[in-house]
């Protein structure tokens, strides 16, 4: 099994507390909701909110093999994907030579699906490393936006703060659009 990042920083609220300690920022209910990212994309659709589209691979898991992987990403995006990204569920870990994929077949000849087997080898890598769930994700769009949350003691739910954009549209076409 994996011990997500964010089951470790979870805790340090709640484990605070218990000491009669306190800790800055949000509490452990609030963690749970944003550290891990698949979580965090299931209640913004649950919310109405459109987020990219994504195959998840757990550890150890049917999905962890390469056949299982591309028919996955077929009943997720077709015969061909967007550019991915490839990240670890619960961690940061974006790294611009190894996570960042332009857009490829998902059907075709081992050289038409050749970006399909260099996203599957960063998988692995982080399955392997990170021990945890990895996130394959659409990029989608020109921009990012970055939600972030609070939640203080005396409040019932947590506060949404300012949404800010971040706007690639000028960024030359072969860079990346992300920021980590």
């Amino acid at each position: 099994q994996y011990a997500p990042v964010s089951l470790i920083s979870d805790c340090i609220p709640v484990v605070s507390e218990a000491f009669g300690k306190g800790c800055t920022g949000s509490d452990t209910e609030c963690l749970k909701m944003t550290l891990d990212k698949s979580r965090t994309k299931a209640l913004l659709r649950e919310m109405g909110v459109p987020v990219a589209r994504e195959v998840q691979i757990r550890p150890n898991s049917a999905r962890a093999t390469f056949e299982s992987f591309v028919s996955e990403m077929q009943n997720v995006f077709g015969e061909s994907h967007p550019g991915i990204f490839v990240k670890p569920s619960a961690s940061e870990g974006i790294l611009f030579d190894k996570s960042v994929f332009k857009a490829g077949k998902i059907v075709g000849t081992p050289e038409e699906t050749v970006t399909l087997r260099a996203i599957w080898k960063q998988v692995e890598e982080l399955l392997n490393t990170m021990k945890m769930p990895v996130l394959v994700e659409e990029m989608v769009g020109t921009g990012e936006l970055n939600l972030s949350m609070v939640q203080f003691h005396d409040m019932a739910e947590p506060m949404v703060l300012a949404m800010a954009e971040i706007d690639f549209s000028s960024l030359k076409p072969d860079l990346p659009k992300i920021v980590d």
